[in-house]
């Protein structure tokens, strides 16, 4: 068993499942084909995953090595209940379990997730999760490159999503599917460069890490979409306020002055990216014409590009159904009880309100706690500095990324090839052997539920 059960295991299937995404992509959008086997390969994780669950229950009751229970189970377990609750009392419960293809993340795709979340969750070593960052950036740098060409009209095929609208517009959309999937994944390494370039030890580190923070900041800005903004800017707000707080417990002047001025390189260098390309393409001042008219309108539908209809239309169904939601990623249901109409959209444009909605109201609740529980630990752990984990440069690294995700979650959907890198980081962030073993207490209470109830003194 132990020859499965190992980091460097874990972190290969991790990057093979990151790399077969985009490969995946690049196949299937020269035949027009959406989601291109994606789909298939992260249900084969899925499957992957159960199979694994099933030896690593085995597993853990013939070895006699310590035990761990630790609170992200606890939160991938809850998960998966309010899945099958969702999908019992769905509106439509085939629906939910086929979903739209090329749109949809269905069950087995969701075990997908799960599964690279707990193959993060057991890559500590140093050693893999370098590999793993580094898989991060090379295909940053490959994504970018394709991102300009795309921008400059140089790229041979167009988006199998709003076709016209990304070939008129000079939208990037990388390797994936459209310009709002790929925002995050471009904020992602936009960060992961700024990171490693703020710690660079070298010169020549810090230059090349400076040009990958650069190309990765423009290509989320060919995308024209707000989202890049909010992402970009969450990217510069966690990095202050990671380092703030880093000051303000080591009380390090030297390291802090070093930083500071690394992050102000990074802060001009985007807001010249920002300039230029809103600029040269007019996209700012469509952008702040666009927002005025939103912030100023009486009409909250129109909020967002739409998102205000959306969201507006998932609150009153929510208010339907708070505790089981309109069915596991059934967003589509959420019209017809709103406006009594069927609308073309299945995605909330807010993964947390698409959580409340489609599972209800606990299923929302847990996410957005795990999601905090995924930074707050991480970020605890930094500023104790108690372990080799929590002096790691890697961990601050994956923690301003998967941050700035969370971020621009708040106006974006979970899609199949970008929600698999956020998993990852998730995972990443949260090391089993880091988190508190809660074995101790399931043993408490297995102990207590074997002893006879006394209800009273024998006479």
């Amino acid at each position: 068993m132990k020859k499965i059960f190992n980091e460097k295991n874990f972190a290969i299937f991790i990057i093979v499942s990151m790399v077969a995404f985009p490969l995946l992509e690049i196949i299937g959008m020269f035949f027009g084909k959406k989601f291109f086997l994606q789909e298939e390969f992260l249900s084969l994780v899925g499957i992957i995953g159960i199979i694994l669950t099933v030896l690593g229950i085995i597993y853990r009751f013939i070895r006699k090595d310590e035990k761990r229970f630790v609170l992200s189970d606890i939160f991938i377990i809850t998960s998966i209940i309010f899945c099958i609750i969702s999908i019992v009392f769905s509106r439509l419960p085939a629906f939910s379990l086929r979903g739209i293809k090329g749109y949809s993340e269905t069950p087995l795709q969701v075990l997908g997730y799960f599964t690279l979340f707990f193959s993060g969750t057991c890559v500590l070593s140093e050693k893999y999760r370098k590999w793993i960052l580094n898989t991060f950036l090379v295909l940053g740098i490959i994504e970018a490159i394709v991102a300009f060409m795309q921008n400059f009209s140089m790229w041979p095929v167009t988006s199998v999503y709003d076709p016209s609208w990304h070939t008129k517009d000079h939208l990037a959309f990388g390797l994936t599917q459209h310009c709002n999937f790929f925002a995050p994944i471009a904020i992602i390494f936009t960060a992961l460069f700024s990171m490693k370039f703020i710690y660079g030890k070298s010169k020549k580190e810090q230059f090349i890490c400076l040009f990958g923070a650069i190309v990765s900041c423009l290509s989320t800005f060919f995308t024209y979409t707000r989202i890049g903004w909010v992402g970009i800017f969450a990217v510069l707000f966690g990095i202050i306020l990671l380092e703030t707080l880093i000051y303000f417990v080591k009380k390090d002047k030297e390291s802090f002055k070093q930083k500071a001025a690394n992050t102000l390189v990074i802060a001009i260098s985007f807001i010249i990216c920002f300039l230029v390309v809103g600029n040269i393409s007019g996209q700012i001042k469509k952008d702040v014409e666009q927002s005025k008219k939103e912030i100023t309108s009486n009409n909250v539908e129109n909020f967002g590009t739409g998102r205000g209809f959306i969201w507006k239309s998932g609150i009153t169904a929510l208010k339907k159904y708070p505790f089981t939601g309109v069915g596991f990623d059934f967003y589509n249901y959420s019209y017809l009880v709103a406006n009594g109409k069927f609308h073309n959209q299945n995605k909330g444009h807010n993964e947390y309100l698409h959580t409340f909605v489609t599972q209800g109201i606990f299923s929302g609740i847990n996410y957005l706690l795990f999601a905090s529980y995924c930074c707050f630990f991480a970020l605890k752990k930094i500023l104790k500095g108690d372990s080799e984990f929590a002096k790691s440069n890697i961990t601050k690294f994956f923690l301003i990324a998967l941050f700035a995700y969370f971020v621009q979650a708040l106006f974006n959907s979970s899609v199949t090839n970008v929600a698999v890198y956020k998993w990852i980081l998730m995972g990443l962030v949260l090391p089993r052997v880091e988190q508190d073993n809660l074995q101790e207490y399931l043993d408490s209470i297995k102990n207590f539920s074997k002893k006879d109830i006394r209800f009273g003194k024998k006479k």
